[in-house]
């Protein structure tokens, strides 16, 4: 398993430097009358950045037996890890960007905390099992 995490997240590594490269290349391609991708993020931005820090309020409350800087590191990287693999598959793809872009972050937001919650009650339950 722990061969199978780490080959994931070398492939999530070179895909985000990739998407990097040919954003610094070409750019993104956008619709003809479209916003600009930084228009469509900033008005998201403040509700995103409260729910990122209740997110770490709640896990440090209830994994707290983990410890804080194995859970604050999990959801920092993790989080960050995936919205920058959407934006390089973006940018490989060359896909258009629209007004679907935001709620496609948002949904891969909120299964990244639902499998980072999976992961920590697992964690949690081998810590009391050891006890």
């Amino acid at each position: 398993m722990l061969k199978i995490s780490k080959i994931l997240f070398a492939i999530a590594l070179i895909v985000i430097v990739a998407g990097v490269v040919m954003y610094s290349i070409k750019g993104f391609v956008y619709e003809e009358n479209s916003m600009k991708l930084k228009d469509m993020i900033l008005p998201f931005l403040t509700p995103v950045i409260v729910v990122f820090v209740l997110n770490l309020v709640f896990y440090y409350i209830k994994y707290r037996k983990i410890g804080i800087l194995e859970i604050l590191g999990y959801v920092f990287i993790i989080t960050i890890i995936v919205q920058l693999l959407l934006i390089s598959i973006y940018a490989i793809a060359r896909i258009k960007i629209n007004s679907f872009i935001m709620p496609i972050s948002m949904f891969l937001y909120i299964v990244t905390y639902i499998i980072l919650t999976e992961v920590f009650e697992n964690k949690l339950k081998l810590l009391s099992k050891q006890k």
